[in-house]
């Protein structure tokens, strides 16, 4: 009976605007009811407060969907936002696309107030629901009057940690410099070094962190896929994205060659046919029983792989948990020249002193270098070198004063 009045109100909700629910008291508690519209214009919920209030029973509330491109946000009084985080991420987003000078007033355990950094009259202040977890926009001036800003204080780096995290997912060494230009190219706002050296490292810990999570799941996920696919070995190493793309390729294929009326495979029977005139050059040799054709297809993807459930609905094992290999840092400057073969030639641009005879630096003898000599010879090569080289300037010496005699 009370589903049936709800949806009795909600199709005289749509003729009329002022309408209000009859609901029974005992059900009026003070929680948040979703009632589903059948309209395919309407939302998918309508969000109604139930409280003893008449004046508050009936209204519909907006819920927060990011956009694409937040500088397009419309700030609409009454939407509702998962958590105080979700509504600092969303005004975030919005003052990094708009290129305004937005900041922080007010913020505490139950409200939450952005506004304008030149004290102009945009501002958004965003409070916490009473009955419920949600927080909600209650009032907002969506009025500018303050010009872009190059320099965005409120673009803190956890934020852009969470916009860049799978930019550096993909490549962990990626260049300060890169994510610098890519802030520039996409908002048009200057990024230091330093806050682009602290994005980079928290996105990293980030993974670092999934990374812990996922091995601690491994026992639970091979105790799922055994599961759902009995009598199948499961391969721990493999991606969750690798097991759904064959699973879509091995049905795909599957239903392709159903309608397929012939013997021969299509694709095979087409370069065939593109050879028929050169047959007369061929030598025919066996290939194998059934090698090219449509029962072999057949047999090749007959195997289905059954669907798996999310890690939400995973049993717990009793197994313990699986630790992560340790990650270390390598010392030194990373090597970046990948390893040539043994029959590779280098490509080396200086001349190279292979065959050439080499000397000592410290006695000037050939045959080997001064990294071959011991401490005692080095000390005693020192010596004789000053020697030598007194014996070379003395000798200049006597030949230049014979020039001048003669």
């Amino acid at each position: 009976m009370f589903a049936l009045t709800i949806q009795n109100a909600c199709k005289q909700r749509r003729a009329t605007k002022n309408v209000k629910l009859h609901i029974p008291p005992t059900l009026r508690k003070p929680y948040r009811v979703l009632i589903a519209c059948s309209s395919p214009s309407s939302e998918d919920f309508l969000d109604i407060p139930l409280s003893e209030d008449e004046e508050d029973m009936g209204k519909r509330f907006p819920i927060h969907s990011p956009l694409k491109n937040m500088s397009e946000y419309k700030w609409e009084v009454g939407t509702l936002y998962v958590s105080r985080e979700e509504f600092k991420d969303c005004a975030t987003a919005y003052a990094v696309s708009s290129g305004r000078g937005l900041r922080f007033s007010k913020v505490d355990l139950r409200r939450v107030k952005v506004e304008c950094v030149e004290g102009y009259e945009w501002y958004a202040y965003c409070g916490k629901s009473k009955h419920e977890r949600s927080w909600q926009l209650k009032s907002c001036n969506n009025k500018h009057n303050c010009s872009r800003e190059l320099k965005i204080g409120i673009m803190h780096a956890k934020w852009l940690s969470k916009v860049f995290l799978n930019k550096i997912a993909e490549n962990p060494k990626i260049m300060l410099t890169t994510l610098m230009r890519k802030a520039y190219t996409k908002w048009n706002v200057e990024l230091t070094k330093s806050k682009a050296s602290r994005i980079k490292q928290f996105a990293l810990d980030e993974l670092q962190e999934t990374y812990i999570e996922q091995y601690r799941r491994l026992y639970d996920y091979c105790h799922e896929l055994l599961k759902t696919n009995p009598g199948e070995k499961p391969i721990v190493t493999m991606l969750e994205d690798i097991r759904v793309y064959i699973m879509k390729r091995c049905a795909d294929n599957r239903d392709r060659i159903i309608p397929y009326n012939r013997d021969v495979l299509p694709r095979i029977r087409i370069k065939v046919e593109k050879q028929v005139e050169l047959s007369g050059n061929w030598v025919s040799v066996h290939a194998g029983h059934d090698r090219y054709e449509v029962t072999a297809y057949i047999s090749c993807y007959q195997h289905v792989v059954f669907l798996v459930n999310g890690p939400n609905l995973w049993d717990r094992t009793q197994f313990e948990d699986v630790l992560p290999p340790t990650y270390r840092k390598p010392i030194r400057r990373p090597k970046k020249k990948r390893t040539r073969a043994a029959d590779e030639q280098s490509n080396r641009t200086g001349q190279s002193r292979e065959g050439q005879q080499q000397k000592c630096s410290y006695c000037l003898c050939s045959g080997h270098n001064k990294k071959e000599l011991s401490k005692e010879a080095q000390s005693n090569s020192k010596s004789c070198c000053k020697l030598t080289m007194m014996v070379i300037l003395l000798q200049r010496g006597g030949h230049r004063e014979g020039s001048k005699k003669v």
